[in-house]
């Protein structure tokens, strides 16, 4: 295809050795390689294909509408296997010289557009030859390959092992690292993946070696993880892109009291100056300077920026550069460094390199909004969120904000909240006092919507009762439910809370098919309501988005609400409709198989033909699972399946519960449908459960004297939710899933009883198939207002780009540099 030296090869595959045999083949041919997240937005696409002057991209069919109609010609590896084998027999020299360039890794601008980093060969392999002296040949036996190519850790796993005959364990995510059939010695992620992993006791005895890097390490993180008694080494790894991944290193020695940066590594030098560009002494605070063969030849087509940060070198040979990196630091006596902070307004989010001033400029963009201002904030300990302000006439619309800056940015540098400004506070010297910003209002998903007062006796009294049981200050009529935080439990209190204040009944689907305060409140009165959904139609929960659709499963008991609770965390380009269980008033379907197919059918009716995404919650997860299957029979392609804490079908040898477990489960699953209270079954109520071998009806009356169930709860409802109970228990006694072709991604509560985090799964799917992501909570309260946000956003990330062996965001958040 005419690739040579300094010819630049897009590519854009998902995560699977193939992956690194298009790395290397490009290589090969002395091509430099470009990476393309496909999880990025078309124009964003476009902009690095243009401003790399990328000749061909390496893609695949699944992936190639994903690019740019105007990019470039495509080699689709898929279709063209067969060819590429034939023609790849006798492969030339590639003539490649050390200035030549093996790859350009795009990262954040403060002009509003990604800038490409051009490196070296020789760079590369000065790197590498640093790697070859501090690497033993028992970590590189067995090293964890899970860094995005978009990031140049990616270039020290890769390149750093397989030039030494080392072995790379191909993964998803770093997070996985417990789940991996292979036993890996040697890990390199950001901290927060890390801690995450050590909270979660997911870091396996195999693994003898953390390399951290792309933020800030804690030094209890590091003494934290040299606490387990297989891990002998702790690196600090820093460096920017420009130089070629790791500029300085630092082992961290156990019982350190501070973690520093170290000191350079081989062929890099590193100046600490003042203003003036002279050295500061040893202890004086100065701006980093690096210089040496690490350093790249610059930004592709970006000759003013590149003037600007790589200076001329006053301390070397004439025509030497050295790359301001505009990080504050200071030397030890023992000639370490130390990280202070940054000099501009460049910042790391969960290992992202991310230029503030960059979201600002596509904020501007919008024509509602005037001088944006985004900071990172960190109003919860350890939750760092991207926060954007903006002066304008009147607030926008947060989704409308949030969409526009999605069809710009990477979704890891889309804000998570949006502040309306009528004037921001000023320093004395006139500038906007970025510290004296207020905090996002976290009681107002709608940051900027003007507040508007509930009007009339109904919409007031639904308005204290919203107040009082989400736990905000106030409720206008316009606010959304589950926006504020409310939840499908908190959603049953409300209606518990109208039925005792005002003596009006509702259900659960009225609030979820009406969450907004003023058509609740309509509804309530007896005004003119919403439509709502057929019986065996699928909900829309958001119909809007350019991303093919995600269908949510009902759980247990047959609700679906959980599915309003958490679309508000999911991308918000991604439509997603909820499926409904059976009236009660029909005959029950008896098999997982029978339920799945009407499930089937709603779905068809929404999207007649793939992809297809699924997801569901328990019960529902195992549902999702089995909708994949009849699909995938129907010859339809499935790109994902997403279970929240869904175990696998034990068989019929579990039996039946007795009656004393099951009158145990009903309470409990009555009081949260009731109250919301999460201690009905284990806790204080659980171990009240009125004894004997009694009927249903003088359980539930037992129950309502003591308190432990409300007055309102009647034998015929508590007998509903039993019989869907069995039903479903029967169900999945006797399902046995079938294996199909697609990876299936679990997302178990952290918090849960059962240490197997895999659920029983990893016994029933084929090896490789399945995929582990731990969220916050309880099986329960992970779908409650504080975990859904976590939930929300660990879905996206598999959602974004979906692609079967393909890395996530949260492969690229856990490495990100």
């Amino acid at each position: 295809r005419g690739v040579g030296p300094e010819v630049r090869v897009g590519i854009c595959l998902p995560r699977t050795p193939e992956l690194v045999a298009a790395m290397l083949g490009v290589l090969g041919a002395g091509g430099a390689y470009v990476p393309l997240d496909p999880a990025y937005p078309r124009e964003r696409l476009g902009y690095m294909l243009e401003d790399a002057a990328v000749a061909l991209v390496l893609t695949d069919s699944t992936l190639a509408d994903r690019l740019p109609e105007d990019a470039p010609a495509l080699l689709l590896l898929d279709l063209e296997r067969d060819v590429i084998a034939a023609e790849s027999a006798d492969a030339p020299e590639s003539g490649v010289l050390s200035e030549n360039l093996p790859h350009v890794i795009f990262t954040s601008g403060s002009t509003g557009r990604p800038k490409g980093v051009m490196i070296r060969h020789s760079s590369v392999v000065v790197l590498l030859h640093w790697l070859r002296e501090n690497v033993t040949d028992e970590e590189r036996s067995s090293v964890l390959f899970s860094t995005s190519i978009n990031f140049d850790v990616s270039v020290a796993e890769v390149f750093g092992t397989l030039a030494c005959g080392g072995k790379l364990v191909v993964a998803e995510n770093a997070l996985e690292l417990a789940t991996l059939d292979e036993e890996v010695v040697h890990v390199s992620m950001v901290p927060s993946a890390a801690a995450e992993l050590l909270r979660s006791g997911g870091i396996p005895a195999s693994v003898k070696t953390l390399n951290l890097g792309g933020e800030a390490l804690p030094n209890a993180l590091a003494q934290g993880l040299y606490g387990l008694e297989t891990v002998e080494k702790v690196g600090n790894l820093y460096g920017p892109t420009e130089d070629t991944t790791y500029s300085t290193y630092y082992v961290v020695p156990r019982g350190a009291e501070q973690v520093l940066v170290g000191t350079p590594v081989a062929n890099t030098r590193a100046y600490l100056l003042d203003a003036h560009l002279q050295p500061v002494p040893v202890g004086v605070v100065g701006e980093l300077y690096l210089a040496g063969d690490g350093l790249s030849r610059g930004y592709a087509n970006r000759p003013a920026m590149t003037a600007e940060r790589f200076v001329p070198c006053p301390f070397g040979p004439p025509g030497t550069r050295m790359y301001r990196v505009m990080d504050r630091v200071r030397r030890r006596a023992g000639g370490e460094i130390e990280y202070l902070g940054r000099l501009d307004f460049q910042v790391k989010v969960r290992g992202y390199r991310i230029e503030l001033g960059e979201i600002e400029a596509r904020l501007a963009e919008h024509p509602g909004v005037r001088a944006p201002v985004v900071l990172v904030r960190e109003d919860a300990p350890g939750d760092r969120r991207l926060v954007a302000y903006y002066l304008a006439d009147e607030p926008a619309a947060v989704d409308a904000l949030k969409t526009h800056l999605a069809d710009r940015l990477p979704g890891y540098m889309v804000p998570a909240a949006y502040v309306w400004m009528e004037a921001y506070p000023r320093t004395p010297n006139g500038k906007v006092d970025r510290r004296a910003l207020p905090a996002p209002d976290e009681g107002d998903a709608h940051a900027g919507r003007a507040y508007e007062a509930p009007v009339g006796e109904t919409e007031q009294a639904v308005a204290e009762i919203w107040a009082e049981v989400i736990g905000v200050e106030r409720v206008g009529r316009r606010d959304h439910f589950f926006a504020l935080g409310g939840h499908s439990l908190l959603a049953v209190r409300v209606l518990s809370r109208l039925r005792a204040s005002l003596g009006v009944e509702a259900a659960v689907g009225d609030l979820f098919v009406r969450p907004v305060l003023a058509d609740f409140a309509r509804e309530l009165a007896g005004g003119a309501p919403a439509p709502a959904p057929a019986e065996d139609a699928a909900i829309p929960v958001r119909a809007a988005g350019s991303q093919p659709p995600l269908f949510m499963m009902y759980e247990g008991t047959g609700s679906v609400a959980y599915a309003q609770v958490l679309h508000a965390h999911v991308d918000g380009d991604i439509p997603v409709y909820a499926l409904p269980a059976p009236s009660l008033s029909e005959p029950p379907l008896h098999t997982v198989e029978a339920m799945a197919a009407r499930l089937v059918a709603m779905i068809r009716q929404v999207r007649p033909s793939g992809p297809y995404r699924v997801a569901g919650w328990s019960f529902g997860g195992v549902l999702a699972y089995e909708v994949a299957t009849q699909l995938v029979g129907q010859g339809q392609a499935v790109e994902f399946v997403g279970m929240f804490d869904s175990y696998a079908p034990a068989g019929p040898d579990t039996g039946p519960y007795d009656l004393a477990e099951e009158h145990a489960l009903l309470l409990h699953v009555l009081r949260m449908a009731e109250t919301g209270e999460e201690d009905g079954r284990g806790g204080s109520a659980g171990e009240r459960v009125p004894a004997g071998d009694v009927d249903l009806e003088t359980f539930v009356a037992r129950c309502r004297d003591q308190g432990l169930l409300p007055g309102h709860v009647t034998a015929a409802r508590a007998r509903q939710m039993r019989d869907r109970l069995r039903n479903h228990q029967r169900a999945l006694g006797e399902y046995a899933p079938r294996p199909i072709p697609v990876p299936v991604h679990l997302f178990p509560a952290r918090q849960g009883p059962d240490p197997d985090l895999s659920r029983g799964w990893r016994a029933v799917l084929p090896q490789g198939q399945l995929r582990v992501t731990p969220v916050p909570g309880t099986h329960l309260s992970m779908m409650a207002a504080r975990n859904a946000a976590a939930l929300g956003q660990a879905l996206s990330e598999r959602l974004d780009p979906p692609r079967e062996g393909g890395e996530t965001r949260a492969g690229r958040e856990a490495h990100g540099s």
